[in-house]
């Protein structure tokens, strides 16, 4: 896990991990939204 030595790398692999969590959760909003109209 050399990222860690990194502290570029790992703010931009913490950056990542935020963008994919919100992107989960906007698409179970979606999904729920979908759900709940169909």
């Amino acid at each position: 896990m050399s990222w860690i030595a990194h502290p570029g790398n790992a703010a931009r692999r913490e950056q990542a991990e935020l963008n994919w969590n919100r992107k989960i959760r906007i698409g179970n909003n979606t999904r729920s939204i979908i759900d709940w109209m169909g």
